[in-house]
């Protein structure tokens, strides 16, 4: 089963679309493994509203960052999601950037600069930068002829495509180049299956980015800590996170099929700590939101 938090108060589908079938009858479970929860702001960010942050004003020469409490288990399947405000100026700048970091420190990326979108310098570290604006000027961090508006996977604080730290990417946010830079919040979706190691970027619910990544390796721990930088230069943007999720989940809770003789029953258990929990289809099952049934 794979496990994803509802979002204004519906349930989405499995994460990594995981359908287990048994006796001829395909099952699934949705649970929330997730919750919002505080915050700690760093530079120029500053609680917008509940659950919404701030990260950088539109303000030029302004960085900031939100991390969330943790550390959290990143040696199991994770899914964050969110949603990201990149501001409202098609020709501002620079963008922000999901983070997974080594828990020791919650500090600002040390290199200076709107196109370090605040994570410069913070290494290691695994990033999913959301860039909105090209530097001509250094072609290594935005690529001569690749959207203005690119996602990529990147590492150990390096806005550089070209580096060995660049993981996937650069990609159109949402292809084939819209602007994200409209007012409007946009979905986040950063997922990782920790028995494949394939990490899936969805933005607006599509899927943009896929590469296989050892995350504790990169971040140089077992465990880590999340959160959102971003960043401001001689041009700007107002940047904001909200509904920010994390949802640790197994996504082989499930087994994938097994033989039933007539008349016996068969129980699963989700693992402690699921909520909002619905089990489909539901002909036969004790229940459709416990989070043990028997069929």
């Amino acid at each position: 089963a794979g496990f994803t938090a509802p979002a204004s108060g519906s349930i989405r589908p499995p994460s990594f679309g995981n359908m287990r079938k048994l006796a001829s009858v395909a099952l699934w479970a949705w649970a929330s493994m997730g919750s919002l929860l505080g915050q700690t702001t760093v530079g120029a960010a500053s609680v917008w509203s509940t659950d919404c942050y701030q990260i950088t004003p539109n303000a030029n020469s302004q960085s900031g960052a939100v991390w969330f409490p943790g550390p959290v288990d990143i040696t199991s399947s994770f899914e964050m999601t969110a949603q990201v405000y990149l501001g409202t100026n098609d020709g501002g700048a620079d963008g922000m950037a999901f983070l997974i970091r080594n828990p020791n420190s919650l500090s600002l990326g040390s290199t200076p600069g709107g196109a370090n979108q605040g994570f410069g310098g913070i290494t290691p570290s695994l990033i999913v930068e959301m860039d909105t604006y090209t530097n001509s000027l250094n072609p290594a961090w935005d690529p001569v002829g690749n959207p203005a508006d690119h996602l990529a996977i990147l590492s150990n604080g390096s806005p550089s495509h070209t580096a060995a730290s660049a993981l996937a990417g650069p990609v159109s946010a949402v292809p084939p180049n819209a602007n994200i830079e409209d007012g409007q919040y946009h979905d986040l979706r950063v997922t990782w299956d920790a028995a494949t190691g394939l990490m899936h970027v969805y933005f607006d619910c599509l899927l943009r980015l896929e590469a296989t990544v050892d995350v504790p390796a990169v971040v140089g721990a077992d465990n880590g800590i999340y959160g959102f930088t971003a960043s401001t230069g001689g041009l700007s943007n107002a940047h904001r996170v909200c509904d920010v999720l994390w949802n640790p989940f197994d996504p082989d809770v499930l087994p994938d099929a097994l033989s039933m003789c007539p008349g016996t029953e068969v129980t699963w258990t989700l693992p402690t700590g699921a909520s909002d929990i619905t089990w489909s289809p539901a002909d036969g099952l004790s229940s459709t939101t416990a989070a043990s049934v028997t069929l």
